[in-house]
């Protein structure tokens, strides 16, 4: 009986796990830039003494997919999106460079740009610092320039750091910034381009979370049943040897 419940136990255990990653994404539907994450699974053989007679399933690293979502417009110039591949580069609250796909910056109090009012995005020369202005743009290379007010000539102020690491190196922390595997840090990459007055959405596909969200419920079940069905089989087996 061990070895089937064994098996629809941790089944069962990476069932729920799987509709845990499901729900946030779904939870983060609405998260500008927000990049969903897989679920991966596969069946080990009990490693031990003896034959391998019992297998169990387990979680493999997780992995993220880094499709782009929609964008839609909001008119707002200090919102931007980048067309196609690319990452913006911020820094966390550790002083460490993490990549966001969210472009709605927001000038705090001391002048620092930053992402949602958070983050500090970094620009080829560190963090960017925006004077008092009258008119604000950001180019499609990603440079960043002003008129004073009182002025009536642009001033350049940075150029947005924009990298475009193998995506084979990037991970997902905790905190939901994607950070490189390597220790080095990224290089601007001249080929990303930025588009104004736009944002990206999340890349969660609902339709298909809540339809795999469903699939794992019935899953989730079923090795439920089959820890039922080891214990009513063991019962009777028990019955019959009283029996003997």
């Amino acid at each position: 009986m061990d070895g089937m419940v064994y098996i629809a136990s941790s089944g069962a255990e990476q069932m729920l796990n799987a509709q845990n990653v499901h729900a946030n994404n779904l939870a983060n539907i609405k998260t500008q830039g927000f990049r969903a994450d897989l679920v991966q699974m596969q069946a080990r053989e009990y490693e031990g003494e003896g034959f391998a007679s019992k297998a169990f399933v387990m979680s493999e690293d997780a992995a993220v997919d880094f499709s782009t979502g929609d964008i839609y417009p909001t008119g707002r110039e200090l919102d931007i999106t980048i067309k196609g591949e690319g990452w913006f580069v911020v820094q966390t609250q550790a002083g460490t460079e993490a990549y966001t796909r969210n472009g709605g910056l927001q000038i705090n109090q001391d002048g620092t740009l930053s992402v949602g009012g958070k983050l500090p995005i970094l620009g080829t020369g560190g963090l960017i610092t925006v004077p008092p202005y009258e008119k604000f743009d950001i180019a499609g290379d990603g440079t960043i320039s002003i008129i004073p007010i009182g002025g009536t000539t642009p001033v350049i102020l940075d150029r947005v750091k924009l990298v475009n690491p193998e995506p084979n190196t990037l991970y997902k922390g905790h905190d939901g910034l994607i950070r490189s595997s390597t220790a080095e840090e990224a290089e601007p990459d001249s080929n990303v381009r930025l588009v104004g007055g736009f944002l990206e959405g999340s890349n969660v596909n609902a339709v298909d979370a809540i339809t795999s969200m469903i699939s794992l419920a019935r899953q989730f079940e079923l090795h439920l049943k089959l820890v039922n069905f080891a214990k009513e089989n063991d019962q009777a087996n028990a019955t019959l040897l009283s029996i003997a």
